[in-house]
């Protein structure tokens, strides 16, 4: 597999938690203001390339296969938490929406981090992967507030966390072979 196609899949299963809170938005007919969109891309990029910064550092002590497998491990824990907090999401969603933009930002920050380390072990460079993680956390949190309205009847928003979990899974998976 090309690695920028990993990479992409990589950001865009990190940041269904985005996309579903863009979604809750959009479900109330809520803007969402410029400057979230970008404190949320800046926080989500600078919070994977720090962590994949300290996994570059991390592969220095590790023969290359226990960083692979340390990589898939926590991207099949990631996966497995999304799918897990599919079932809860919606509370958890409008507890965030309640609060400043920044502390949504860091909030979906979080789940980055994990993301980093996995890029960082996997080789990826440290300044791109932090862009594309931003670029597509800001990208999905708008995506989903324009989609909301058309989702809001259709019920597919259910389907999101467990596919981008399961995605996690078998790009962990992968990181095994």
């Amino acid at each position: 597999m090309h690695p920028m196609l990993s990479l992409l899949m990589i950001a865009v299963a990190s940041n269904v938690d985005n996309l579903g809170v863009g979604v809750v938005y959009g479900f109330a007919r809520k803007r969402i203001p410029f400057a979230a969109l970008v404190v949320v891309a800046v926080l989500g990029g600078a919070f994977s390339y720090l962590s994949a910064e300290f996994a570059v550092y991390l592969k220095h002590w590790f023969p290359v296969w226990v960083g692979d497998w340390i990589a898939g491990g926590i991207l099949i824990f990631l996966g497995a938490r999304t799918c897990w907090r599919s079932v809860e999401g919606q509370t958890r969603y409008q507890m965030l929406l309640e609060k400043k933009w920044w502390f949504l930002g860091i909030g979906l920050s979080l789940n980055n981090l994990g993301m980093g380390l996995s890029g960082g072990l996997l080789g990826f460079p440290t300044l791109l992967f932090g862009a594309v993680i931003g670029g597509v956390s800001g990208l999905a949190l708008w995506l989903g507030s324009l989609a909301g309205g058309h989702w809001s009847s259709s019920g597919l928003n259910r389907y999101l966390h467990p596919l981008g979990g399961a995605l996690l899974i078998i790009l962990g998976i992968l990181n095994f072979f």
